[in-house]
C-alpha cells in the first residue's frame, strides 16, 4: 500500500488556491477550494470510491453562488455525511453552505446576521452527535477584535 498517482481535480487553465478535504467512513471525498478570478469564487469536487464506472472525483462545481472576494473555505463533515463549508467574504460576512450526497450545496446562508462586525478566519467542526461549531474572528468596535462562535444543528 502507499500513495495513488497524482491527479487534478481543479478546472483546469485556473489559479486554484488553499484546498480543504474530509472523508467519510465509507472513503467518500468532499474537496473545495478557492479560485482566483475577478476575486475568488468557491469550489468542489466529490470523490466517490470503488474503482469502477462511476467513481473517482467527479466533476468541479462552484458552490457560493457567484461571491466575489471570498476566502479559503474551512470543511467538516457530521456524523450524517453531511459536509458544511464556512468562508468569509471581502468585507468581513462569514458565510456557510451544506453539501449532501445526491442533492449538492445548498444556497449560501450569512452566519453573522444582525450582527456588524468585519470578520475572518473562520474555521468550522463537527461531533459524533451531529453538532456543528464555528468560530472566527470580528471586530468589536472601532478598535477590538473578538471571537465568535455559532453552532449548527
Amino acid at each position: 500500500m502507499g500513495w495513488s498517482s497524482p491527479v487534478s481535480i481543479a478546472t483546469p487553465d485556473t489559479i486554484s488556491l488553499n484546498p480543504q478535504i474530509v472523508l467519510d467512513a465509507s472513503g467518500r471525498a468532499t474537496a473545495a477550494w478557492a479560485v482566483l478570478g475577478n476575486g475568488y469564487t468557491l469550489w468542489s469536487s466529490e470523490f466517490i470510491p470503488g474503482g469502477g464506472s462511476g467513481t473517482g472525483w467527479g466533476t468541479p462545481v462552484p458552490f457560493n453562488s457567484g461571491q466575489v472576494g471570498t476566502s479559503a473555505p474551512d470543511l467538516t463533515i457530521d456524523a450524517s455525511n453531511k459536509v458544511i463549508a464556512i468562508w468569509y467574504v471581502q468585507g468581513g460576512d462569514v458565510w456557510s453552505s451544506t453539501f449532501r450526497q445526491a442533492q449538492g450545496w445548498s444556497a449560501p446562508v450569512r452566519l453573522q446576521e444582525g450582527l456588524a462586525v468585519e470578520s475572518r478566519a473562520p474555521v468550522i467542526v463537527s461531533s459524533a452527535n451531529g453538532e456543528s461549531m464555528a468560530i472566527w474572528t470580528g471586530r468589536h468596535g472601532t478598535s477590538g477584535r473578538g471571537i465568535w462562535a455559532a453552532t449548527f444543528r
